[in-house]
């Protein structure tokens, strides 16, 4: 975690700002620590994520679900093959039309939000479009420290373990999401996609596609 990311996250509990305690620094990353708001609720810095994730609930099945696999198949997802294939779909289902049409919308855009990154491809790719503007991604499973891992050093990049029903956010905040066939897996997708919309900035853009095939909950 970078020191720059405190001043975008709030508690998900009670909205409040975090007060930072670092006790483990690798360079420009804090490796590991404590944030705590003003109401006392406290959440971990582990192995540079940071674990704002509250009770559950519903979330459980799609954090174990996706935790083991990402896990199990995480070199085929970066496999180059896998990487052109999910890049190219990228591209045409949100109508972005070719790779400049997407860059172009990344580079116009201050904060963006990737909920649900998994293992952090579009992380990566919108990193590469832009080194001006913050990346943020989030997603509940532990397929957040595969991203880490592959992208958290990349300066304007910033990831968290956390929950599209609880995101540690302001509203208004954000003026691009990408939410690229995720709220299915959530037992109410209605209410993620309106959590998501609360975060959008006016003028904002938005990136988001619920595949009824694939969900336990569709």
């Amino acid at each position: 975690m970078k020191k720059t990311l405190l001043e975008l996250l709030v508690c998900p509990e009670c909205y409040s700002e975090f007060q930072l305690g670092a006790d483990g620094l690798k360079g420009e990353e804090i490796r590991s620590g404590i944030l705590r708001c003003g109401k006392g609720h406290k959440f971990t810095i582990i192995d540079g994520v940071p674990r704002i994730v509250t009770s559950l609930g519903e979330s459980e099945q799609v954090k174990e679900s996706y935790s083991s696999k990402w896990t199990m198949f995480e070199d085929v997802a970066f496999s180059k093959r896998d990487m052109q294939f999910q890049f190219n779909w990228y591209i045409s289902r949100y109508g972005f039309g070719d790779f400049e049409g997407l860059q172009k919308l990344i580079k116009s855009r201050s904060l963006i939000l990737d909920a649900g990154c998994g293992v952090g491809r579009a992380v990566g790719w919108f990193s590469d479009f832009t080194d001006a503007h913050d990346i943020l991604g989030i997603d509940i499973s532990d397929a957040i420290d595969i991203a880490y891992r592959r992208y958290g050093m990349r300066p304007n990049v910033h990831l968290i373990q956390a929950d599209i029903l609880r995101p540690p956010f302001r509203p208004e905040m954000f003026d691009y999401i990408s939410c690229d066939q995720v709220i299915h897996h959530i037992k109410n997708p209605e209410e993620a996609f309106n959590r998501l919309v609360t975060l959008l900035a006016n003028g904002g853009a938005a990136s988001c596609i619920c595949v009824q095939e694939e969900g336990p909950y569709t």
